[in-house]
């Protein structure tokens, strides 16, 4: 089935696919029917780098997994984890820090990715997800709150983000929060020794970690973009 929605979404777009899915007869459960959006709006950013689609797709799948919760109460928790999904990808999609090529993210999908990125936290909580997932959708929230240039919220977010991957034993990810605290203070003092001091003792913490070149590249990358953004 998902073949063949990305099938319909190839050949005649984005709305057609949105009333397709809508009216499927099918034996999936409903969870794996709301994914079902999920994997078209996936297909569309990764390989078509169709971020308005996306965004389209994504809240489509989210409408029609609050119309499914509706239906089917007893099925709530994985009907809800599949909406957070999309909003996760919506908000992580938007994030300009990614760099994407072939990507380019607008003032309004910023601000987009930010309400999607607090629903996705939102649910995160709600479902009580285990520490990881919290800290995940915390540092996604601080990551698009940074974008939108609230600083003190994203570090907030960022140290929430930071204890709950201590609680998880992500060492990696605990670290990765914190040097974006870093980040975000030289964003708004770039001439700060100290806190460039603080981002060096990160990378070299994190630098014989697995995922830590990953996590470097994600520190660095930010802070040059952030840094030319706030120049523009």
């Amino acid at each position: 089935m998902k073949a063949q929605a990305i099938e319909v979404y190839k050949a005649e777009g984005a709305e057609a696919v949105v009333a397709y899915l809508r009216e499927l007869k099918t034996e999936l459960t409903p969870a794996e029917h709301v994914q079902l959006f999920s994997d078209v709006m996936r297909y569309a950013y990764w390989d078509e780098k169709n971020l308005t689609a996306a965004i389209q797709l994504g809240q489509a799948g989210i409408a029609f997994g609050e119309q499914m919760v509706q239906k089917h109460p007893d099925q709530v928790e994985a009907i809800q984890s599949s909406v957070k999904g999309m909003y996760y990808d919506i908000a992580s999609f938007t994030w300009p820090g990614w760099d994407e090529a072939g990507i380019t993210i607008d003032d309004g999908q910023i601000q987009l990715g930010l309400a999607a990125a607090k629903d996705n936290l939102r649910l995160a909580q709600e479902l009580r997800k285990d520490p990881l997932p919290c800290s995940r959708a915390h540092w996604l929230l601080a990551v698009q709150e940074m974008a939108a240039r609230q600083y003190e919220q994203a570090k907030r977010n960022f140290q929430q983000a930071e204890m709950l991957a201590r609680q998880a034993e992500a060492e990696g990810e605990a670290l990765l929060a914190d040097g974006f605290v870093a980040v975000v203070g030289l964003l708004e003092n770039p001439d700060d020794e100290r806190l460039k001091a603080k981002l060096e003792d990160v990378r070299k913490t994190l630098r014989p970690m697995d995922h830590g070149k990953f996590f470097i590249a994600q520190l660095f990358d930010s802070l040059r973009i952030f840094q030319s953004l706030s120049i523009e």
